[in-house]
């Protein structure tokens, strides 16, 4: 049975079958699974934890809260998974391959400033963002299991690119998808050019998606997509890539070697109409994902890249 559902910002979410419910989308969608006395939370994240914790334990009720699954392994969606496990004792599920940062309360800030000179500061902020400290992942996570709630069964789909360990999770009965950050919203196209680790991966992913027909698609930013409205989305989000691509070939010539700075700023300067400031989201996640595609332009056999990071069109 499908009804409409209302969120905590007071926003009408229609075609939600009545076992799910959005708790929370600020700034991430916390879904909340319940079937058969059983529940799960998906990406518990909240600005304010120990509020968040307190009211998913009171909408798991009567339901025993059992289980907490984690879409990747970027604090705002596990950040509170800590607070959780202050409350109550949960299983806590991710990808094998996003799960030693889960485990490591610095491996996130280690990863994010890759390509920066790190601060005691900005180690302290991510630190808190993740929830303060690790948590273990009590069982991990491969392409093709199936997760059970109650009478519920999810299906892992393994959409490496945003991290290593990203993934979807499908409800093949009623064909429901939870798609975490893969694809983020087409809205953020205008202002960022994302957060990639892989992005030959991703764009397998994205094709990987764009062949599952679902009835709705449940993501884990931003309004849910009716089914009339994802292929769109994803084909938006494939044609956006291969811009971006050529974008950088447009910047490269054959005579020199370019640096990867100086292409990451011609990239945000002649693809983004609008500019995200945000220290954590912005200047460092463009590093890793301008870095990637090198990468993949590098394997496709259309950059070469010389000493340090710099490449130069072939």
């Amino acid at each position: 049975m499908f009804i409409y559902s209302l969120n905590l910002l007071g926003v009408i979410i229609t075609n939600l079958p009545e076992y799910i419910q959005l708790l929370s989308s600020d700034p991430t969608n916390v879904y909340l699974i319940k079937s058969d006395g059983e529940a799960a939370v998906i990406d518990p994240y909240w600005v304010d934890p120990t509020l968040g914790v307190k009211e998913l334990i009171k909408a798991a009720k009567p339901h025993r809260l059992t289980t907490a699954i984690i879409t990747h392994a970027h604090f705002d969606h596990y950040g509170g998974c800590p607070a959780l496990e202050d409350k109550i004792k949960v299983e806590i599920l991710a990808h094998i391959a996003d799960a030693w940062i889960i485990e490591d309360p610095d491996a996130f800030f280690k990863q994010v400033y890759a390509y920066e000179n790190p601060t005691a500061e900005k180690r302290d902020i991510l630190l808190k963002l993740a929830g303060g400290r690790g948590v273990k992942v009590n069982r991990v996570l491969r392409d093709g299991d199936f997760i059970e709630i109650g009478q519920k069964v999810l299906q892992v789909i393994h959409t490496s690119g945003h991290s290593y360990g990203s993934i979807c999770l499908i409800d093949s009965e009623d064909m429901l998808l939870f798609t975490g950050d893969t694809p983020f919203p087409s809205e953020w196209l205008p202002s960022w050019l994302g957060l990639l680790v892989d992005a030959q991966s991703y764009y397998n992913s994205l094709i990987k998606l764009s062949k599952i027909k679902p009835k709705t698609v449940l993501p884990g930013h931003g309004r849910i997509i009716a089914a009339d409205e994802w292929g769109h989305e994803i084909s938006a989000h494939i044609e956006r890539f291969k811009i971006c691509e050529e974008a950088i070939l447009n910047i490269l010539n054959e005579d020199s070697y370019t640096p990867l700075e100086k292409i990451r700023d011609r990239m945000i300067e002649d693809i983004l109409n609008e500019i995200n400031q945000d220290d954590v989201l912005f200047r460092t996640t463009e590093w890793q994902t301008v870095h990637s595609m090198m990468q993949k332009l590098c394997m496709d056999g259309k950059v070469e890249q010389g000493r340090g990071l710099a490449w130069r069109s072939l």
